[in-house]
């Protein structure tokens, strides 16, 4: 949990506006869709995505 805080910090410091669009545009995203963008944003392939947030790739592909 501190290890993804830490990410989301570190996002937010690179793409300071990024989540305030992206909610904007889509104001009903989950946080786990918000992630699955933050990491698309950041040029994860999907299998980076499947092991970085430790989701099926199913579950992958309903998030997209």
């Amino acid at each position: 949990m501190e290890q993804q805080n830490a990410f989301e910090i570190n996002f937010a410091k690179i793409y300071p506006d990024f989540t305030r669009h992206l909610v904007n545009k889509v104001n009903d995203l989950t946080p786990q869709e918000i992630k699955v963008c933050m990491l698309i944003k950041m040029s994860f392939s999907n299998s980076q995505i499947i092991n970085h947030l430790k989701i099926s790739k199913y579950t992958l592909a309903n998030s997209r």
